[in-house]
């Protein structure tokens, strides 16, 4: 038996992976194909159910190699045309990735592979950030073989067999090359992410970044005043003074007993908002003074909804007193904060260009840049900027619902019909969301938008697993992956609504999706 001396093809580090995560290496030795080394084989029927998952031994090569398994056939183990078909998937993918240059997020036919090729592509990208053993490593026989940790083969393992994700590739973010998971009930929507994406990576990727100017969490707390004689109320215009004066109590007091978050500042409205000034329907309630206070958190590594909401609940009471007005409520704020992520890609114009597969007409990348340009110009009606920030959530929830983010605080977010600026509410500005412009031969997208996201709270903890595969070490680093494949659903749709239409769109990104 000799030495291992040399590196195993793509189709043996194939089986070799699945063998891994599914379960121990043992010695039992069955026939597979494609083999070009003298195997020692034993018949199938020899082993009994438990010493599956079963191995061939490549004595030449020094490897071992795994065929087939349990978890993959189910009662069908011994079905000969299901061993055959499983075969014939490993040839497949180790076809389409043979020659791509592992690890790499950028891998044509991305879409043809199987769940296991798919997840090996992200498994090598892993393992180059030191998550995980690589590949080669576990070919080793005479020399020392790393193994995966036994926690982490269950969870690849129930990965590898999970209908309800699938994986969008050729995605580069800050230099960085990423193969996503993603959850969405529209698996077209994957195939969109994964084509944009591939527009953007041949041209350097997506930049993204944090505002960390920006508040990340917001609480406001409603006061109502007292009519004390006629139209004098209590609190008054001095309701703003009392509180500065004693802002540092304050904010101690909301800081107490949390971990990650941190309150950070407290604002009084300037003014008193009158009721009356305020469009009720007749009858709903009675003129009021109301005045409004704003905390602002720093949530660390938290979303900060339930921390925020908590230290809104514990400094009302002190703020009432304060101020000698009636508590009318305090809450978390989810229509305007978050980590607000701001990022930009460019693709090449020519590099857009379209052909219908149903009526053969083709776009040039200048008529479809052009399209582009001009959807997103038109992004400014409200009826449309609702439907282009679907799109984008298209994405942004997808990788989302992965990382058990709370999607509907999200949605809150982005879809915020107004933004908090100064004080001063106003419509829409043209930055919330995703512009293009043409930037000569290239066409230039950047996105900003608020993305409430965690990764300390219980349901994140959970899927701690998909943080370790893409190498998340934290809640920006997440909102900025989020938003990045939000832009690239986002320039999917703009190009397919300036060219062959969503209807066919979505039918060819059905196709693949089934593959």
């Amino acid at each position: 038996m000799s030495r291992y001396n040399s590196k195993p093809d793509i189709r043996d580090e194939l089986r070799v992976f699945l063998l891994s995560v599914l379960g121990t290496r043992d010695k039992a030795r069955v026939p597979y194909r494609e083999s070009s080394s003298p195997l020692l084989l034993l018949p199938p029927s020899r082993h009994p159910r438990h010493s599956i998952p079963q191995t061939c031994y490549d004595e030449r090569r020094g490897i071992y190699v795994a065929p087939y398994n349990e978890v993959i056939f189910g009662d069908k183990l011994d079905d000969p045309k299901v061993q055959q078909e499983f075969f014939d998937q490993i040839h497949n993918d180790g076809e389409i990735l043979e020659g791509v240059g592992l690890p790499t997020g950028r891998i044509p036919r991305f879409h043809e592979l199987s769940g296991l090729g798919k997840l090996f592509a992200a498994y090598t990208l892993a393992a180059s950030r030191e998550a995980y053993p690589t590949v080669e490593s576990l070919c080793r026989v005479r020399r020392d073989p790393e193994r995966i940790e036994p926690e982490d083969a269950r969870w690849l393992s129930r990965l590898l067999v999970d209908e309800d994700v699938d994986w969008a590739a050729n995605f580069k973010i800050n230099g960085k090359d990423y193969v996503f998971p993603l959850t969405i009930e529209e698996r077209d929507v994957v195939a969109a992410a994964t084509y944009a994406a591939k527009l953007f990576y041949d041209n350097g990727g997506i930049q993204t970044r944090v505002n960390q100017q920006y508040p990340k969490a917001v609480g406001m707390i409603y006061f109502k005043g007292r009519e004390v004689d006629n139209n004098t109320w209590i609190p008054g215009v001095n309701a703003k003074k009392v509180v500065e004066k004693h802002r540092k109590e304050i904010l101690k007091m909301a800081n107490e007993g949390h971990r990650h978050t941190r309150a950070l500042d407290v604002i009084v409205s300037d003014d008193v908002i009158k009721g009356d000034e305020l469009d009720y329907a007749d009858g709903l309630a009675p003129p009021m003074n109301w005045v409004t206070v704003e905390l602002v958190a720093d949530p660390g590594e938290s979303m900060g909804a339930t921390t925020v909401s908590t230290m809104t609940e514990a400094i009302a009471p002190y703020i009432q007193r304060l101020i000698k007005a009636d508590l009318y409520v305090g809450c978390v704020v989810s229509n305007s904060f978050g980590r607000l992520v701001e990022a930009e890609g460019s693709v090449k114009i020519k590099d857009l260009a379209r052909r219908s597969r149903e009526t053969g007409r083709e776009w040039s990348g200048e008529e479809v840049a052009e399209g582009i340009a001009y959807l997103s110009e038109w992004s400014g009606n409200p009826h449309r900027k609702s439907t282009e920030t679907k799109g984008i959530l298209n994405g942004i929830l997808s990788l989302g619902n992965v990382m058990r983010q709370d999607t509907r605080a999200i949605a809150a977010a982005v879809y915020n019909p107004a933004r908090i600026v100064d004080d001063d509410m106003h419509p829409i500005p043209r930055f919330h969301g995703v512009q293009w412009k043409r930037d000569g031969d290239e066409l230039r997208g950047r996105l900003k938008l608020p993305i409430p996201c965690g990764t300390v709270h219980k349901e994140a903890q959970e899927a701690k697993m998909y943080y370790k595969l893409l190498g998340i070490e934290s809640a920006d680093q997440l909102a900025g992956m989020m938003g990045a494949v939000g832009m690239a659903t986002n320039l999917s749709a703009l190009s397919m609504l300036s060219t062959i239409g969503i209807t066919e769109g979505r039918k060819r990104g059905k196709e693949i999706a089934k593959k």
